[in-house]
């Protein structure tokens, strides 16, 4: 798949919502319709563009708190060294584990006290089998041991290292949106340096040129979720991207089949289900035209996958592939956490039983 098969996915991607959400129509007996008038909670219509991106909403304050793992040690040191977590009101931005013997052996942050999204699943576990986006760590009350505060990736798209928003409240459909607008805030970022990346290996200039068209649709797409988050009540919370340093063409290739040929194009069909169950006109609209440009994306991730085969080893392909495959079953397993009410009703995101068959349906394809 090349830039140049973004009408194949697009055909693909809308027959596969389309065709479920017929289904599910059809099951319910009824029709949602598109209606301006039929806003939703809490609505301001007339607030004014936000120009930051920031934050998301959290499900149930019932539900479990991160899976830690637990630290190596010697037999008489395994429950004093334990990882412990400690939850917290804000489950999808602050949880926060505790490592009474310091952190485990050979993980360390990088420059400027930043870690991988590696390393911070490895620190964090998952939350409602959603994997941790970023983390950092600090002291705990008391001066002994490292305590890591957890941030977990709450939808779908594409993910970039180094990757953090401040403390705040999930507790609404304008934090959500607001939420979306930090991830495509932090895009923008990591679509620039994929075309950086890209143009100093000496890719082929049409895949340097998408990653840029790219990286413009992103800014687009923050300021306009951005004004959903205002127009549902929510206030911008500033976002940092840790600078990422030069890195080997294995790492990005693992990079981008995770991230790109993966999560954005279940995430591109997510955006062409939204468009079609989205409870507002207006939301529906803008959701059409954000599904197209992340259909775009995600087939420019499968012609950088594509691109990076014929550059590296069979030993190294065979990593990447491995990676891919993982994070085909991760996303499944994503896929098993109930998203708010709110959310599913008017920003039309799929409940647990669609996402299961929307994934269903793309699994084939991704493998």
């Amino acid at each position: 798949m090349t830039p140049a098969n973004a009408d194949s996915l697009r055909l693909l991607l809308r027959r596969i919502a389309l065709g479920l959400a017929a289904t599910s129509l059809a099951a319910c007996g009824s029709v949602v319709t598109n209606s301006t008038s039929d806003a939703g909670p809490d609505v301001a219509a007339d607030a004014p563009p936000v120009d930051v991106p920031m934050t998301w909403d959290a499900p149930p304050d019932d539900v479990p708190s991160a899976d830690a793992p637990v630290v190596d040690g010697p037999p008489a040191d395994v429950d004093r060294c334990a990882a412990r977590p400690e939850s917290s009101t804000s489950p999808c931005f602050d949880q926060a584990v505790i490592f009474a013997c310091g952190l485990p052996p050979g993980i360390t942050p990088g420059d400027g006290g930043a870690f991988t999204m590696e390393q911070c699943t490895s620190l964090c576990g998952t939350w409602m089998s959603f994997p941790a986006y970023s983390c950092t760590v600090g002291v705990p009350d008391g001066g002994v041991g490292a305590l890591v505060r957890c941030n977990y990736a709450c939808g779908v798209g594409r993910r970039a290292d180094g990757f953090h928003w401040d403390d705040v409240g999930c507790d609404g459909l304008g934090s959500w949106f607001a939420h979306v607008s930090a991830l495509e805030g932090a895009a923008v970022l990591a679509f620039d340096h994929m075309a950086a990346e890209l143009r100093a290996w000496g890719a082929p200039e049409a895949l340097v040129a998408e990653a840029l068209r790219a990286r413009a649709d992103e800014v687009d797409h923050a300021a306009v979720t951005a004004r959903f988050a205002a127009r549902f009540g929510a206030a911008p919370v500033p976002f940092t991207v840790a600078p990422r340093g030069p890195r080997s063409l294995e790492a990005a290739a693992r990079e981008n089949a995770v991230e790109g040929c993966v999560r954005e194009t279940y995430g591109a069909l997510v955006a062409w289900w939204q468009s079609e169950h989205a409870r507002d006109a207006e939301l529906a609209a803008a959701m059409r035209v954000i599904a197209d440009d992340e259909t775009r994306h995600a087939a420019l991730s499968w012609g950088v996958y594509a691109w990076m085969r014929t550059q590296l080893d069979a030993a190294a392909n065979a990593r990447v592939e491995a990676a891919r495959r993982e994070a085909v079953e991760a996303l499944r397993d994503e896929l098993r956490a109930p998203l708010p009410d709110a959310v599913i009703t008017w920003a039309g995101l799929p409940a647990s039983a669609d996402a299961g068959a929307l994934f269903a349906a793309l699994a084939p394809s991704l493998a």
